[in-house]
């Protein structure tokens, strides 16, 4: 009888534990600051899951790029939020703010797709960025296309 429950036992705590290693942040801010982390780290197979639209192709377009890069290319950032937005929009999105250290303001739409929050838009406001920023983006857009025009 004893055998029977630790075994009953057991298999609970194996099964909830396999569902926990499955769970993805699921309020729009949880979402948005979670979206900026995982890039931060190239993570591209989890951003996929809080993706759609536009930026799921942008992921896919950051993953075959990094593909492609050695240790030495690749470009580590740590994205520092200072605060965040999220506000309800008409249509059943909702729009979340942030801004960083260095001024960049980008706005995440989300929608919910099945019950999950994921980000489908991103806008970037780059009028208070200063000139290297600005520079070291085009850079990056330009490495980007060549490197998905050679594959």
């Amino acid at each position: 009888m004893h055998a029977r429950y630790y075994l009953i036992l057991l298999s609970l705590f194996f099964f909830s534990c396999a569902g926990e290693s499955e769970q993805l942040p699921n309020d729009p801010e949880q979402v948005t600051t979670q979206w900026i982390e995982w890039l931060d780290n190239n993570q591209f197979g989890k951003l996929k899951k809080i993706s759609l639209g536009g930026t799921l192709a942008y992921i896919n377009d950051m993953e075959a790029f990094h593909k492609g890069l050695t240790e030495d290319e690749m470009e580590n950032e740590t994205t520092v939020v200072e605060r965040i937005n999220c506000k309800d929009s008409d249509n059943g999105e909702k729009s979340c703010t942030y801004c960083c250290k260095d001024g960049e303001e980008e706005t995440f739409i989300l929608i919910e797709d099945n019950g999950q929050w994921k980000v489908k838009d991103i806008i970037i406001d780059i009028s208070d960025l200063d000139e290297e920023t600005l520079q070291q983006e085009k850079v990056m857009e330009d490495m980007l296309n060549k490197k998905l025009e050679n594959q």
